[in-house]
């Protein structure tokens, strides 16, 4: 029986090759410390490899990985076995300290985790981003300068660096809303991903609003975006999947002190405004909120006239009609266009404002 030949790398079939040194690059990612890890980045930017065809490459990662107990070269041609597989350290949650792969030291703090995502944020932050988004928005809040796609990319990296999986939920929770606190949108939206991608199926939805009434009475949320960021990434998926005790709750909140906090009662609705049971909740949080002249207030009952006219016509007309006195011509203008009787609203409220009337 012929004796199967040693298998050159550059030499055809580099797929195999190609899928162990990922294997072995994702335990690095995982388990390597700062050392290891620097050095291979030394050692990766200083070759010449990245020039080679993908099996050549893949065979001088594995040499480099390897180390010398798991790999020999012979005549130019280098033997693979599996790699040496570093130990997971122990993981603690927070409150207490947490040990993770990268840390130069024992432990590092929750504070540090939150600062290194702010870091990897402002590493990739743009100026002329930042500059468009604040102009956009009338600097009612600052921006490092990072589009939404990039931080939701960080975030999922950030998290798996830290192991942060592994943490007690409450305490995932604790972290996502210390980023929310922070000043900038960014930051904000992160802390608003984690809750949604990370939390939102297996926490108990009463811890959830207990963290989102403190974050509007302490002033975390402050600008139009990132509330109704909250809104209809949180908000309005945990009344959709929790049903009438969360819908209860957040329309209680019409009601608030809080500006952003009254403007979340309405807003996250428009996750289910498909749904006719929850036409009675919205009926009578519109009827609560409509009398207020705050144009967030107004465009917030706005954006869910605007979505329920879309699925619901007659149900919408029928709130029109019903408020159309208190509502803004700015809701007339923009938020009824989906409705036959737009051209004779806007009309109407022209009408009203040449006589003087709000």
């Amino acid at each position: 029986m012929r004796k199967k030949p040693k298998e050159r790398f550059g030499s055809g079939q580099p797929a195999d090759h190609m899928r162990r040194a990922c294997s072995v690059i994702r335990n690095l990612n995982r388990y390597a410390t700062t050392d290891e890890r620097l050095r291979y980045r030394e050692w990766d930017h200083a070759s010449s490899f990245r020039a080679h065809e993908p099996g050549l490459q893949a065979g001088a990662v594995f040499w480099f990985l390897s180390g010398s107990g798991s790999g020999e070269a012979e005549d130019g041609i280098l033997r693979i076995e599996r790699p040496r597989q570093l130990p997971r350290p122990p993981t603690i949650g927070w409150p207490g300290q947490h040990r993770h792969p990268f840390a130069s030291g024992p432990s590092v703090t929750p504070r540090e985790i939150a600062t290194d995502l702010r870091r990897r944020l402002e590493a990739v932050a743009e100026p002329a981003t930042k500059a468009w988004f604040e102009n956009y928005l009338k600097h009612a809040v600052s921006y490092r300068g990072v589009k939404t796609p990039q931080v939701s990319r960080i975030l999922a990296d950030w998290r798996r660096v830290h192991d942060l999986g592994q943490w007690p939920d409450k305490d995932q929770l604790a972290l996502a809303r210390s980023l929310i606190e922070g000043r900038y949108a960014e930051d904000k939206f992160a802390g608003t991903l984690y809750i949604q991608k990370y939390l939102l199926r297996r926490m108990d939805p009463v811890q959830i609003l207990d963290a989102a009434e403190n974050l509007f009475v302490s002033g975390a949320f402050f600008d139009w975006s990132t509330t109704d960021w909250f809104s209809v990434r949180v908000l309005g998926p945990m009344i959709a999947r929790h049903d009438m005790p969360v819908a209860h709750r957040v329309a209680g909140w019409r009601g608030a002190e809080n500006l952003w906090q009254r403007r979340s009662s309405i807003v996250p609705f428009r996750t289910v405004v498909r749904d006719e049971a929850y036409h009675p909740v919205i009926e009578a949080t519109v009827e609560a909120l409509v009398p207020e002249r705050d144009r967030f207030i107004q465009t917030g009952i706005g954006w869910v006239i605007s979505d329920l006219s879309k699925v619901h016509p007659k149900v919408a007309e029928t709130l029109v009609e019903r408020h159309f006195a208190d509502f803004s011509p700015e809701v007339i203008r923009r938020h009824t266009r989906h409705l036959p009787g737009h051209a004779e609203y806007k009309r109407r409220a022209s009408v009203n404002r040449r006589r003087g009337n709000p």
